[in-house]
């Protein structure tokens, strides 16, 4: 999931880097052009997945395929709709308007992606119906479709919740970027730590309810539950930021980017640790359904810390490809034949050309046997405690 989300926002990042040399836009211009971007992204997210559906269901490197580009593309689609409300928030307009037209502007936001979805979700069940049947593999990609539309409403929505949670804190919009958060004092930093810990303390309790819902039903259950880790996230990782330098980080902005993304990075794989060990345990005297909650809150656990940890690192990578272009642009010493955008724009790529056939090649399948594996042993623990 790191190496996914990194993957994923470095594609974005250069692409909207990309299109702000071209268009050098004002910022409500940025903004309009950014939510076009998530909209292009979005509908042909699906256009894509339809294309890659053919086979997925008779071939395990087709229906890799097609997990791997729904991954990638929801990300990417996430991302684009998670900056692009989020730099709302800069705007004059909204910041006048103070709590009430943030919060307007997040139960907007969510209200647009929740249609958009609809639409989206009505033409994949004329074209999977046009037939008049719908085959394996156009359940498939509808319901790696739903997935997609998930986490592009959890990314997006989870990310302006806790900038609004920020603003309450701090009594002013935060720009969301490495080292512009402007004062911070401890007791608001401590406030942002014991909000990170309420989503915990909530996880568990949202875990427990809703076990009278539908099928519908249990699919709101699991936003709400992604929402939540993802909110968790998003908290951690602004508090590890804003404690750095309220314990009087005074280096460069890069050192603080790396110095946050090495201890979240840490602190997320021990924790991962942990919550393997406690869903071992929790295996083995539960229900089959107290069983299979346990193990989906911890995989939305691990989810929301792979977020966190790729999204810190790509946060490190972006604020140095910034330092680079900066000294590119205005350093004489330095003659390179092409623009200095250019060439933060071909590092990228070549950063991307490691990572992305990396994930693609070896850890995704990986990840993908395991669950496999993981999943035969709990058919076979079930079965064994039916003859027990």
């Amino acid at each position: 999931m790191t190496a996914s989300i990194f993957t994923a926002v470095l594609l974005y990042g250069t692409l909207k880097m990309l299109l702000i040399v071209a268009f050098e836009p004002s910022p409500m211009v940025s903004v309009a052009i950014i939510l076009t971007v998530f909209v292009t992204f979005y509908v042909a997210t699906h256009g894509i997945l339809f294309l890659l559906k053919d086979g997925c269901t008779k071939s395990t490197n087709a229906w890799e395929n097609l997990e791997a580009a729904g991954t990638i593309l929801a990300h990417m689609s996430g991302f684009a709709a998670m900056y692009g409300f989020a730099d709302c928030f800069e705007l004059e307009v909204v910041k006048e308007n103070g709590a009430g037209g943030l919060a307007l502007l997040i139960v907007a936001s969510s209200i647009f992606i929740v249609v958009l979805s609809s639409l989206v979700e009505k033409v994949m069940q004329k074209v999977a119906l046009v037939d008049g049947n719908a085959d394996e593999d156009e359940k498939k990609w509808m319901e790696q479709c739903s997935e997609t539309d998930d986490d592009v409403f959890c990314l997006a929505s989870s990310f302006l919740v806790v900038l609004f949670l920020c603003y309450l804190i701090l009594g002013r919009v935060m720009p969301y970027m490495p080292g512009k958060m402007g004062e911070i004092t401890q007791y608001q930093a401590n406030i942002l730590l014991g909000c990170g810990i309420g989503f915990v303390l909530l996880i568990k309790t949202w875990t427990l309810g809703f076990s009278f819902l539908n099928r519908q039903g249990h699919r709101i259950k699991d936003i709400g539950l992604h929402m939540i880790n993802m909110m968790m996230a998003w908290t951690f990782l602004f508090w590890a930021e804003w404690q750095l330098y309220v314990w009087g980080w005074e280096s460069t902005v890069i050192g603080g980017a790396l110095v946050v993304a090495f201890f979240l990075t840490i602190a997320s794989f021990s924790v991962v640790l942990l919550l393997d060990a406690y869903s071992r345990s929790q295996a083995r005297g539960a229900s089959r359904s107290s069983n299979r909650d346990v193990k989906k809150t911890v995989r939305s656990l691990e989810l929301a810390l792979g977020v966190l940890v790729g999204f810190s690192w790509e946060r490190a990578f972006d604020v140095g490809f910034e330092e680079i272009e900066h000294t590119l642009e205005h350093n004489p010493k330095i003659n390179i034949p092409i623009p200095h955008w250019a060439g933060v724009a071909i590092m990228s790529f070549v950063l991307l050309i490691i990572v992305a056939p990396a994930w693609r090649l070896y850890i995704m399948p990986k990840a993908e046997r395991l669950e496999e594996q993981e999943q035969r042993d709990e058919k076979l623990d079930s079965a064994r405690k039916q003859v027990a």
